[in-house]
């Protein structure tokens, strides 16, 4: 698994259309076979960091989501979006970091799908608590 610590790629004005945005990170995806995520984080910063193919790494400390960004690190408040690489769906590792989070679902623009994204939970329906 190609999991790596999330780099910064930019911060994100509040006011750039997301479309945009996540027009960029696809592209970002497209040309380095990487993830991409848009995340905010306490400060109320929204992020636009990358990681590996297989995801990006967080460490979970005192109930918290962590990201290190050029190894500051960084409380993770929402992941709004991210990038796959290629076409795979949800996996453990994302439905895990919503759970951390406490968010309910996000959403996902994989290459070589539809522009819509899909919408992904926390939980599929037999685990929800």
């Amino acid at each position: 698994m190609d999991i790596r610590p999330a780099t910064l790629v930019r911060e994100v004005d509040p006011s750039e259309p997301w479309s945009e945005v996540v027009h960029e990170a696809k592209g970002l995806t497209w040309t380095g076979r990487c993830e991409h995520a848009l995340i905010s984080v306490e400060d109320g910063r929204l992020l636009l960091v990358s990681g590996g193919a297989d995801g990006l790494l967080f460490e979970e400390r005192d109930g918290k989501v962590w990201v290190r960004v050029n190894d500051e690190p960084l409380r993770v408040v929402t992941l709004a979006w991210h990038t796959h690489p290629r076409a795979t769906g949800p996996s453990d590792h994302d439905r895990q970091f919503l759970r951390l989070l406490a968010q309910r679902s996000s959403m996902i623009y994989e290459m070589f799908t539809t522009g819509e994204g899909t919408r992904f939970k926390a939980f599929d329906r037999e685990e929800e608590p």
